[in-house]
């Protein structure tokens, strides 16, 4: 199956268009074509749906690794009187639960495999090293709660207590030193071990100099890194402005708008974005999904819509399909007929 879908997400021309960006950085604005003998459309099926998964249970946060694999967590439930904690090997259709502790989980990172680490209220952090079957607990040096948790490799990772105080482990979670407050409430952690922060309009970065802080972006909704030193970024902000930048976010051009003047304009929906492997892109929507498979250059529009009542989420899988949720009981996979 590895592959096999790209195709497929490439052709989300369900009565849908082509958008185009041209020239060189810096790009403004957006050209609308129609699909034809050279568009990357042509020839592929179109066929696609998302998929409803149910976990079972509510969660509050999901970490999934690209081949699929992966953990949810959530708060305690009443019954079990147990926090949220299920393993999933085939991409979310199914779960296995693993809950553990008395206080409710709030976040998630896989940092391998069969590695991960879930922390949550009270600064509890629990650590596992073979899928699961067995998770201890870590000393997080405080007793904030923790509610976002990221990885660069096995080793250096990040944390934020529900006050923005940053915290780090360079030893795979099994403790940790508060450095300073940011302020921030998302985190994405980079391959060279150093992390992005943010909140709905700053942007900074923590690394071996220190907090840096970087553009502003009003309304920020989604941040991604495509390179493993975050040099090149892209960023959602208000008005379904789709932005990037090359310099590790100092400064940003505006790729395009994510609008046309029948339909974007009038319902500004975009909701989350990720990259993966190889060029791979997806915006996701509420009316439609827009998708690259060369880096961002062009962008295919469907309408293959997802509501979703709170900000969600949304992963790359490598056999192509993706992953979308928020917090709640239900996931999506994007699927074929």
């Amino acid at each position: 199956m590895i592959r096999l879908l790209l195709p497929v997400l490439a052709a989300l021309t369900l009565g849908g268009c082509v958008i185009q960006t041209t020239g060189t950085l810096p790009r403004t604005g957006s050209s609308i074509l129609q699909p034809g003998p050279d568009s990357p459309a042509s020839g592929f099926p179109t066929r696609l749906r998302w998929r409803e998964l149910t976990p079972g249970v509510a969660f509050e946060a999901v970490a999934m690794q690209a081949s699929g694999r992966g953990w949810l967590v959530g708060k305690v439930q009443s019954a079990s009187g147990r926090a949220v904690l299920r393993r999933t090997e085939d991409g979310g259709v199914t779960w296995a639960i693993q809950d553990r502790g008395r206080l409710d989980l709030l976040a998630v990172a896989a940092l391998g495999e069969t590695t991960a680490v879930a922390v949550g209220r009270g600064g509890v952090v629990f650590r596992t090293d073979d899928g699961g079957a067995r998770w201890t607990l870590q000393d997080a040096g405080t007793d904030e709660d923790l509610v976002a948790v990221g990885f660069g490799d096995m080793s250096r990772g990040y944390a934020l207590t529900g006050e923005g105080t940053l915290i780090t482990t360079t030893d795979g979670g099994r403790t940790w030193t508060p450095r300073m407050t940011t302020g921030a409430d998302h985190l994405q952690v980079l391959r060279d071990g150093t992390v992005l922060l943010h909140d709905d309009r700053r942007i900074m970065h923590w690394g071996p100099y220190g907090l840096a802080h970087l553009g502003t972006i009003s309304g920020l909704v989604s941040l991604h890194a495509v390179d493993d030193a975050g040099q090149e970024l892209w960023a959602i902000g208000s008005g379904n402005r789709l932005l990037q930048s090359m310099d590790g976010g100092n400064t940003w051009d505006s790729v395009m708008t994510l609008a046309t003047q029948d339909r974007w304009l009038r319902q500004p929906t975009a909701q989350a974005m990720a990259f993966g492997a190889e060029g791979r892109g997806m915006i996701l929507s509420r009316i439609g999904l827009l998708t690259t498979l060369d880096g961002g250059q062009s962008w295919l529009e469907g309408d293959i819509a997802l509501f979703a009542t709170v900000q969600p989420w949304l992963h790359l899988l490598e056999d192509g399909s993706a992953l979308a949720g928020s917090r709640g009981r239900t996931l999506w996979r994007l699927m074929p007929y």
